[in-house]
């Protein structure tokens, strides 16, 4: 009476997660304990001596109960995992969702030659002989094969009816048509621009991680057709133009949100040129920091050329091509560091800087930029000293002191036996080591320990605590701690 009760079938057609376990809950305790029973009935039988050979009727249905068992409960776990990583924004390769279709059909089949084996053992054995164990196999074998075929996707449509069903979700808390309006356009967009499954993925993933999503959607409603996209990093594409992490989006204030969508949209439908584009967004650039891809593309240039390299992508550290896959806020960042250390891409500063940067073993774009900056600074320091100690050299007429103290530090940095290298690596080593533990001991922090060393290197100095004398290392921590709340640097 309890196997019947707990083999009974339930088809659902809930679409998702739902759909995949919901159906099975009713029976599957019941297949637990017959594929328990038919591998501890294969063990029994094998230490009595007795026949395991598929030829015994006996053993044959013990092992077509397990094995059709076990590729059952693999083909339900990973139907569960795939519908819930789709949930989540996650996709998972070709390769396995191929597999994961391959073991749904095989577990179909295995089951189905059960259902034939155990009849026909049935059919075969006279009305006594008939076990306990006869009757849970071919249930068993019923329920997951009715299960598996009422209920029969692919993988490819599990992710599709999980995604479809997080998106719904997400789509019917927003607050106003004008949002959903903006959501359908950026999910269609998104799924223009990368497929239907890779495009829902990029979406959910980057919705998730959106706090206000009425509010955010909101924003895009401007007195035109925004194109608005993510991508596969969680960023937002407004108009080709701005690629901006949502959150970064919404701090920019409600005003200067509307200038750089109308401004973008009119660019995009090339109502104004991209001179004009740049003049209207520069105030607003120089306020919240952010960059444009027009400029962004004018960065890469600039880089790559100061590399001496047309493609930055093929620049080598150390072995390492870090430059390859730079994402947006990386090549702000390299620019920035150029622009501002490097004081306007200057050579000789470049020079110096890359050459440290190769020398401290970089990673990674945010070592570069720290190795660099960290070198630059120390430079700066020695020219000022020089400086301090001579400000009147004796130099050619149309030299300036400051040039001439430039070339005297960078000859002396490249030319004398990699010494002042080999000293300055020295002191950003023990710096790092001296940071290493503090950054690690809390959160947030330092994305690696080199930003963390340039870091406290650049900033020890807090006027309002102590003007005279830098904060130690642990002080310093701590207040950049109390400052933000998100990873402090890249």
């Amino acid at each position: 009476m309890l196997t019947g009760t707990i083999m009974t079938f339930t088809p659902l057609a809930t679409l998702g997660i739902t759909l995949v376990t919901g159906s099975a809950i009713v029976g599957t305790p019941g297949a637990i304990y017959s594929t328990g029973r038919s591998i501890s009935k294969l063990l029994d039988r094998g230490k009595h001596d007795q026949s395991i050979s598929l030829s015994n009727a006996e053993a044959r249905g013990c092992w077509i109960s397990t094995i059709a068992g076990v590729l059952s409960f693999g083909n339900m776990a990973s139907t569960s995992l795939l519908a819930k990583s789709a949930a989540n924004g996650n996709l998972v390769s070709a390769e396995v969702r191929t597999f994961c279709t391959s073991l749904n059909v095989t577990s179909i089949s295995m089951n189905g030659i059960g259902i034939l084996n155990s009849v026909f053992d049935l059919v075969n054995k006279k009305t006594e002989d008939i076990t306990a164990l006869d009757i849970l196999q071919l249930t068993t074998s019923i329920f997951f094969f009715t299960n598996s075929l009422v209920n029969f996707k692919t993988a490819n449509e599990i992710v599709k009816d999980a995604q479809k069903v997080t998106i719904d979700s997400m789509r019917n808390k927003l607050q106003d048509e004008a949002s959903r309006k903006n959501f359908d356009n950026t999910l269609r967009n998104t799924k223009k621009q990368s497929g239907r499954m890779h495009g829902s993925a990029d979406f959910i993933r980057a919705v998730k991680h959106i706090d206000n999503k009425s509010e955010f959607f909101q924003a895009l409603v401007i007195d035109g057709n925004v194109k608005a996209k993510f991508n596969r990093e969680g960023l937002v594409n407004i108009n080709k133009e701005l690629i901006i992490h949502p959150r970064a989006f919404m701090q920019i204030n409600e005003t200067q949100r509307a200038e750089i969508l109308m401004h973008s949209t009119d660019l995009l439908n090339k109502k104004i040129t991209l001179v004009e584009f740049n003049a209207k967004m520069a105030q607003i650039v120089k306020i919240n920091r952010i960059a444009f891809e027009n400029k962004r593309s004018t960065a890469y240039a600039k880089i790559s050329k100061a590399f001496n390299n047309p493609n930055l992508k093929n620049v080598d550290i150390n072995g390492k091509k870090i430059f390859e896959n730079m994402k947006p806020h990386e090549i702000d960042r390299l620019d920035n560091v150029f622009e501002n250390t490097g004081k306007k891409y200057n050579q000789k500063f470049l020079d110096v800087g890359i050459e440290f940067a190769k020398r401290a073993q970089c990673q990674n774009v945010s070592e570069f930029c720290a190795a660099f900056e960290y070198a630059i600074r120390q430079m700066e320091a020695e020219i000022k000293s020089s400086r301090n100690l001579n400000p009147y050299p004796s130099r050619p007429e149309n030299v300036s002191a400051a040039e001439f103290y430039l070339k005297q530090t960078y000859d002396e940095f490249m030319n004398n036996n990699n010494n002042k290298f080999i000293e300055l690596k020295n002191s950003f080593d023990l710096l790092q080591e001296l940071c290493k533990q503090a950054n690690n001991d809390g959160s947030p922090n330092f994305g690696n320990t080199m930003a963390a060393a340039n870091h406290y290197d650049k900033h020890n100095i807090f006027p309002t605590i102590n003007p005279n004398n830098p904060l130690t290392v642990q002080e310093y921590f701590s207040i950049a701690r109390e400052m933000t709340s998100q990873p402090i640097i890249w």
